[in-house]
């Protein structure tokens, strides 16, 4: 089985972390909060210790879109939001035109406790836009529209009128590029 260490010790030895493996033992900690609660709080923190270094090293982390992305769910699905930001940062850094990752980072920048997070949302979600729709997946306009039905509920002022207007356009949009999708028609605010 392995350990954080065995994990640090093989990232130096090949000069990278590997998001696959990383992900894979950050699942098994958090897997292992259920079946164990006194080991629960020693691998909960070495999954944490582990994200940290390779936020911190992220030049040094290996993995395709998909692998940044599953990760980053691990994170979520644990309400570590924060953490699943984080991982998204770096896949994006790699991958900066991942309409998956740039969506995926707006929906966990929403329910993060880090104001950078939702900071850096409006230049992903401008990253997003510039993408060209017909490469958009059901995640793109899915996740764009709740960010979007946020930014709503966070500001006051003019620019709402605008938010839900781009929202119905977006709804729109996806149920014309991808109407089989039932989500396409739940979203419409």
């Amino acid at each position: 089985m392995e350990t954080l260490q065995s994990i640090i010790e093989e990232s130096k030895d090949k000069g990278y972390f590997s998001i696959v493996q990383a992900r894979t033992f950050t699942k098994r900690c958090f897997n292992d909060l259920i079946d164990d609660e006194y080991s629960s709080s020693t691998e909960r923190q070495d999954a944490i210790d582990l994200v940290k270094k390779i936020v911190a090293s992220e030049s040094q982390s290996s993995g395709s879109t998909d692998e940044y992305y599953d990760y980053a769910v691990v994170f979520a699905r644990n309400n570590e939001y924060d953490l699943a930001c984080d991982v998204l940062s770096c896949g994006l850094n790699r991958y900066p035109k991942n309409n998956d990752l740039l969506a995926y980072y707006l929906l966990c920048a929403t329910k993060s406790s880090s104001d950078e997070h939702y900071k850096r949302c409006d230049n992903v979600y401008e990253t997003l836009q510039s993408i060209r729709p017909h490469l958009w997946t059901w995640r793109a306009y899915d996740f764009s529209i709740s960010y979007l039905l946020d930014k709503n509920d966070r500001e006051t002022g003019v620019e709402l009128k605008n938010i839900m207007s781009e929202c119905l356009d977006l709804a729109h949009e996806f149920q014309k590029r991808i109407p089989t999708n039932e989500l396409a028609y739940l979203v419409i605010p």
